[in-house]
């Protein structure tokens, strides 16, 4: 196959389309800029990671990245129908809005880890870790359902509130370990829908919060 290397958006390229050529490599880091908004990388097979700065409304879709996707801040990304890979797959970070982390495939030490206050949906994903599978370091808003977690020493780290509804969180050494006091921020007093189904783990929850609604 060929092999080109990684490359910056910059600001001045807002609205590029990059769609990858059959058979086509990437070897190196992707790079959107600050103010590069509504730019679209589609069908891109990276041996690299791909970091988004401040830019609004950015689309990675129906590619694969090795070495995690960082998106630090912005709103309106979409990061949709992909293979991500990476020690963190999939890192949200600086206060995002908006975003949505659909239909994903994602595996790493960390499979997906929130660690600013974000909004949006992170839905339809098979998440596969060593680690762990989803870290919730800071608060999310929104929805994260209908998710697929296993493989992991701990499936999801509920560190702070979340709406954490309809997931399987399954083959796992500990499914949750939730540190969330209170009936308001509690793991399953977040949000509205169908309990997880937390099956198949060494040890189903580890507690040392409140919790309700959940099937263990």
């Amino acid at each position: 196959s060929n092999q080109v290397g990684g490359f910056t958006v910059a600001a001045a390229d807002a609205g590029v389309i990059i769609y990858g050529a059959p058979g086509v490599t990437i070897s190196g880091s992707v790079v959107i800029e600050a103010g590069a908004h509504a730019v679209t990388l589609q069908r891109l097979n990276i041996i690299g990671s791909v970091t988004v700065t401040a830019a609004d409304n950015v689309v990675l879709y129906d590619s694969t990245i090795t070495q995690g996707v960082v998106l630090n801040g912005g709103t309106g990304a979409r990061i949709e129908h992909n293979i991500l890979t990476g020690t963190v797959a999939v890192q949200l970070s600086g206060s995002i809005t908006d975003v949505a982390v659909e239909f994903n495939h994602v595996s790493g030490a960390t499979g997906l880890r929130l660690s600013s206050t974000v909004s949006g949906r992170i839905v339809g994903n098979d998440i596969a870790a060593i680690a762990t599978g989803l870290d919730i370091q800071a608060a999310f808003t929104g929805l994260i359902g209908d998710n697929a977690i296993h493989g992991a020493t701990t499936g999801v780290v509920y560190g702070a509130a979340a709406p954490l509804v309809g997931n399987r969180i399954y083959g796992n050494v500990t499914g949750v370990r939730s540190t969330v006091a209170g009936p308001v921020n509690g793991f399953g007093f977040v949000g509205v829908g169908a309990p997880n189904e937390i099956s198949g783990n060494t040890t189903g929850v580890n507690l040392s919060g409140q919790m309700q609604n959940q099937h263990v």
